[in-house]
């Protein structure tokens, strides 16, 4: 009788129904803790995101200002020689 897992069950279902109001006014400060510690980490991620983000914009903004002079001195790149569908070539008389 005491071996069959339904009655173990019962037995820990009543265990916690008597013991859970003490256990969640343990548990309390722990929540509060590991909420407050989540909530520092996503402060830090949001910093780091930041800076991430403003050295990317940096690197984009020196790679365009190369690639604007390297324009202007030659050929112009092939994405600029493709006219849009649907255009037609300009008449040359």
């Amino acid at each position: 009788m005491f071996l069959r897992p339904a009655f173990w069950l019962g037995v820990g279902a009543v265990v916690a129904y008597e013991f859970m109001p003490q256990i969640m006014k343990a548990m309390r400060p722990v929540a509060i803790q590991v909420i407050k510690t989540g909530m520092a980490v996503a402060d830090q991620m949001k910093v780091a995101g930041g800076e991430g983000k403003e050295s990317f914009e940096d690197i984009m903004a020196g790679a365009r200002a190369q690639y604007e002079a390297e324009k202007g001195q030659g050929e112009a790149p092939v994405a600029e020689k493709v006219r849009p569908r649907g255009k037609r070539a300009p008449k040359t008389a």
